[in-house]
């Protein structure tokens, strides 16, 4: 299933690429990536069906709308390579329609045409470029960030508030599906707007449109440290869920500007591929979050340094920094793409 599942993500976020117009791209990939957030809410709400129909039924079932969506992803999505061009809008005889005709001529190169790049030319590609450097670094730190708290949250609240077991099942599921999901589409709409209204020029400032994309990154990030470490030290069950609900809303905005960003800093569009493989595999160095405060919780620490820390304390000395962290780095990122990167982006 983890094999299965690797192989289709780098290829979906790839044909969004391809089919999304340049304006829309990070409002295409967030509302992409709310599905994790809306399905980390139902695998909440699993436990009442393993109650009602037991854990082995429960499988089948998922199973089912498993091979159902490929199914439906078999009879509608077709190759945009193979897709039927669309026919060009007549326009008036004249130099001007001319030199229109030929631009749109240069611009519409057919990748199918494009000899593909090898692992080893994609992998210097993308080392050679200090943005693409610096957004697959604050990435990791950001899911770092999030897979530490996915991991780690139910134990923190119940650890906190022992009698809170059933509520916080519930309230937990409300607020990954709804505030993540929420959050994740608006930061997407939002980026892509800001570009938008940045000008006849694209610029806002002296910021250019992929560097405006990334200001919700960056300003999530930051948001969302301070309003963790006031999750992780509230002193009631109602604080502390208020806190999370608000951490989720600004802090889940960042997947569809961070990709878009990604996208512009690229040297080669044919390196759509393998930099959202990497991108991919980011999420198992992300791992390395929860791993970290599940050794700082046992008694030989990490190396033999922070043994038996409370949980309370591991989490917020982990999580606050890492979002701190990633906010710098997006910023770092935002600051290496040029204006040639926004002609990137929409090729």
């Amino acid at each position: 299933m983890g094999v299965a599942q690797a192989l289709t993500t780098p290829a979906a976020y790839t044909l969004l690429a391809d089919l999304t117009p340049k304006e829309l791209i990070a409002s295409a990939n967030s509302v992409f990536s709310s599905g994790i957030y809306l399905g980390g809410g139902l695998a909440s709400l699993s436990l009442v069906l393993d109650q009602a129909i037991g854990w082995r039924e429960t499988g089948y079932l998922v199973s089912g709308f498993g091979i159902l969506s490929a199914v439906v992803a078999a009879v509608l999505i077709r190759d945009p390579r193979y897709a039927p061009k669309p026919k060009p809008k007549v326009e008036a005889a004249g130099l001007g329609a001319e030199t229109r005709k030929k631009k749109q001529e240069d611009q519409t190169t057919d990748s199918k045409d494009q000899p593909s790049l090898g692992v080893l030319s994609a992998v210097k590609a993308m080392a050679a470029s200090p943005a693409v450097l610096a957004l697959l670094s604050a990435s990791t730190v950001r899911f770092i960030a999030g897979f530490t708290i996915a991991a780690w949250k139910a134990p923190l609240f119940l650890s906190l508030f022992p009698d809170q077991a059933t509520n916080f099942g519930v309230s937990n599921a409300a607020i990954v599906a709804a505030a993540g999901s929420t959050s994740t589409i608006v930061g997407g709409a939002l980026a892509d707007r800001l570009a938008r209204d940045a000008g006849g020029e694209g610029k806002l400032g002296k910021l250019n449109q992929a560097q405006i994309r990334l200001l919700v990154p960056i300003v999530g990030s930051a948001l969302a440290a301070p309003l963790w470490a006031m999750t992780a030290t509230a002193g009631t069950f109602e604080g502390a869920s208020s806190a999370l609900l608000v951490e989720y809303l600004v802090a889940e905005c960042w997947f569809g500007p961070a990709l878009a960003g990604l996208y512009a800093a690229l040297p080669d569009p044919r390196l759509r591929g393998s930099t959202q493989g990497v991108f991919s595999v980011l999420t198992a160095l992300g791992n390395l979050g929860p791993v970290a405060v599940g050794a700082l919780l046992s008694s030989s620490g990490i190396f033999g340094v922070g043994a038996d820390t409370p949980i309370q304390d591991a989490l917020l000395w982990t999580v606050t920094p890492a979002y701190a962290m990633s906010s710098v780095l997006f910023a770092f990122a935002a600051s290496q793409l040029g204006d040639d990167d926004d002609d990137r982006a929409g090729k």
